[in-house]
């Protein structure tokens, strides 16, 4: 029995590097030390960010109310959109806060969707 070459279609499926694994937040608290700054963001791929609250803001995605917080560090800024949501406990402007979950982009910008979050204190460089 004579196997047939995979298609064009196949050929690029199988082609494809493997998913990077996910790591996950031990214990449910994310670790300070393994942040990065903001402008090392890459687009769809998982990220630690700290840096300070800049601005809330809530604004309707799809008739769902979304609380959009703009979080910046000496190197940049980020959005972070919290689905559902009108408001956390702690999130205010100049708050410090560490976030992590997968980057994506929205509006040409980059935004990370309700990522697991801590509200300690930080030092950030300046």
């Amino acid at each position: 029995m004579a196997t047939t070459p995979p298609s064009t279609t196949e050929t690029l499926v199988d082609e494809r590097p493997p998913p990077m694994a996910v790591r996950p937040i031990p214990g449910g608290v994310l670790n300070l030390e393994h942040s990065i700054p903001i402008a090392d963001v890459v687009w769809r791929q998982r990220a630690q960010v700290s840096g300070h609250i800049r601005s809330i803001r809530v604004r309707t995605w799809a008739e769902v109310a979304t609380l959009e917080v703009v979080l910046s560090d000496a190197t940049g800024g980020v959005t972070l959109a919290f689905l559902g949501r009108r408001r956390l406990g702690g999130v205010k402007p100049g708050a410090s806060l560490t976030v992590e979950g997968m980057v994506g982009a929205r509006d040409g910008k980059l935004l990370i969707i309700n990522p697991a979050y801590d509200l300690r204190e930080i030092a950030l460089p300046t």
